[in-house]
């Protein structure tokens, strides 16, 4: 790395560690970082021993009512275009026992995201293929807002600018929040059932969208409910219309939990309703996964046209615990794509200081043009002694491919093996395989490979103590969808060494 990268990361690090001498003389300061090094590249690219850094530093003071709250961001290449050093998020918030101001970049949600939703998903640092800058991921609003929750009557006020996080630090920042929004909501509570009205409208340099939404939701015994639908206000059509020209969005939900046994059916119906540059995030209804070669695999929610069920169902028992769900999704545009998914996951303790989880699923998904996906695996926990413990996994992934020219068939494989002290130190090793043509290519030769392709990867951590843990990968990481918190973006291929601090103080 230059000298500039040096510099700014030593910035950055001095920050952290008058932060923490301060914090001795008050207990009202509080942050966190993140740094992260990398020595290394996607395959197939060059340099292959790229050097790079990314550095993100939280800090918050609190007065009384009043709190205060900064983010430092900073990504360090050799691609003098590609760095950036920002003051990337600033808040100050006003909280009492009744009313919160949030003056800034903050988050918040309408109902259920069908209007807006504004997240972060902590501790993930975000790179695209095109860009190639990290940053970290998070969709806030920069403006302001204002709420009220009383024992009947809840309100909020927004006015603010969402941020486009698939655009990187490094372009103008006019150009990451093109979107002006303005939004209120409102719920009454009768007994154990809430109504609420939410409205949006949305400026552009082009025009204004005015957007609006119903919600009823309820509690009763062992029973909840939550039903929600939100349309345009401005295509001169009927609220009843669910025609090809109509915008509408509707989802409901009602879920039974008792003792050892639960249950859950929800449903979607979304046309036409991708808000403004995405600043809106309606529940995908697709079961997010722990599992790699699932987790990889989860269907990515279409709010262009997408219609489904998604139905969930546990039961516990004798240490055991079984979940099933049935998840089926159905989107037109050129033609009619179904997505099915069937998983089964058992879970259970071998005895005091051993436990099982496995698991089953077989899926459809005609959008990635896979047909009869099989996936099955397990895990094996056991405490060796009372410091020492290990952890065995094995998953497994085969499915045909129709439809263009790499069909045919398809496997994965993960093989995973990790060993923990105490919760202090950890090392773990991660071999994967797949013969998807897709991937044992090598771009750069004029040739098709069609053989295997494997990633190998060591991972080792220690926390000192709970407020700070050192991680390190070597090797080569497989990259590819992620899902966290209904979220889903791509993780890129990386084969080097990556080094990971953290700290909160």
């Amino acid at each position: 790395m230059r000298r500039s990268a040096v510099t700014t990361m030593t910035m950055l690090l001095t920050m952290n560690s008058m932060f923490l001498v301060a914090r001795t003389a008050s207990a009202q300061l509080s942050g966190s970082n993140l740094f992260e090094f990398q020595a290394g590249n996607l395959p197939f690219a060059e340099p292959a021993d790229l050097t790079t850094g990314y550095d993100q530093l939280n800090l918050m003071y609190r007065e009384g009512d009043i709190v205060g709250a900064v983010r430092v961001e900073a990504f360090q290449t050799p691609e003098s275009d590609h760095e950036y050093t920002s003051l990337s998020q600033y808040r100050l918030t006003y909280r009492t026992r009744r009313t919160e101001l949030n003056v800034g970049h903050f988050y918040d949600i309408l109902g259920r995201g069908l209007l807006l939703r504004a997240y972060e998903i902590p501790g993930v640092v975000f790179e695209d293929i095109a860009s190639r800058v990290r940053r970290g991921f998070y969709r806030d609003v920069r403006g302001v807002s204002v709420r009220y929750s009383g024992d009947r009557v809840s309100a909020g006020l927004v006015r603010g600018r969402p941020l486009s996080n698939v655009l990187a630090p490094t372009i103008n920042e006019r150009e990451r929040r093109p979107d002006l929004i303005e939004a209120a909501d409102i719920g009454l509570r009768i007994g154990g059932v809430t109504v609420g009205g939410q409205f949006l409208r949305n400026n552009t340099e082009r025009a204004s969208t005015n957007f609006a939404s119903l919600s009823v939701s309820s509690f009763v015994s062992s029973v909840s409910g939550y039903v929600e639908y939100a349309r345009s206000l401005d295509d001169g059509i009927g609220i009843a219309d669910f025609g090809d020209d109509s915008r509408y969005a509707a989802y409901a939900s009602i879920a039974y939990a008792r003792g050892a046994f639960g249950l859950s059916v929800e449903g979607k119906d979304y046309h036409n309703f991708f808000l403004g540059s995405g600043f809106n995030d309606p529940p995908s209804l697709v079961r997010e996964q722990s599992y790699v070669v699932l987790n990889r695999s989860t269907h990515v929610l279409n709010v262009i046209d997408e219609r489904g069920l998604q139905l969930e169902g546990y039961h516990t028992s004798g240490g055991m615990t079984l979940t099933a769900n049935a998840t089926i999704a159905e989107n037109r545009f050129d033609r009619r794509y179904l997505f099915r998914e069937l998983f089964l996951e058992l879970v259970a303790r071998i005895d005091r200081d051993a436990s099982l989880k496995l698991f089953a699923d077989a899926a459809e998904d005609a959008f990635r043009l896979e047909r009869k996906r099989l996936s099955a695996g397990g895990y094996v926990s056991a405490a060796l002694n009372p410091s020492w413990s290990t952890s065995v996994g094995v998953e497994g992934q085969r499915f045909s491919r129709s439809g263009d020219v790499l069909a045919g068939g398809v496997t994965n494989f993960v093989v995973s093996v990790s060993l923990d002290y105490i919760a202090r130190y950890s090392v773990g090793i991660t071999a994967e395989r797949t013969d998807d043509p897709f991937l044992t290519d090598n771009p750069t030769t004029p040739e098709f490979e069609v053989g295997a392709r494997y990633w190998f990867g060591v991972t080792g951590s220690w926390r000192p103590t709970s407020h700070h843990t050192a991680a390190v990968f070597a090797g080569r990481r497989r990259g590819g969808p992620a899902c966290t918190s209904g979220i889903c973006y791509e993780v890129l291929d990386f084969n080097g060494v990556e080094v990971r601090l953290t700290s909160r103080f």
